[in-house]
């Protein structure tokens, strides 16, 4: 026998027994509190001020400014294609 309900079963209403008790989460051991997330750590380091040397003075600018001119003027790094051979 099943007991009398006051509400339909269906899509969107499960059985209260199955239902998550009140207070308590559905994913009790999921991400602590407070944890940040890549972007935000990776944000937060680039943001950081850095003290730069520019024509012989001295400025404080972030470490997403200082990486811009740094990373054009880099060379490129020649790729050798040529494979060496252990036996000869």
């Amino acid at each position: 026998m099943q007991p009398e309900r006051d509400y339909s079963v269906g899509y969107g209403k499960p059985p209260e027994h199955t239902r998550f008790k009140k207070g308590h989460s559905g994913n009790g051991q999921g991400r602590p509190r407070g944890v940040k997330n890549l972007a935000t750590l990776l944000g937060a380091a680039l943001d950081e001020k850095v003290i730069v040397t520019e024509n012989g003075r001295r400025r404080k600018i972030t470490k997403r400014e200082a990486i811009i001119p740094s990373s054009l003027t880099a060379r490129p790094r020649p790729t050798s294609r040529r494979r060496r051979s252990s036996s000869a």
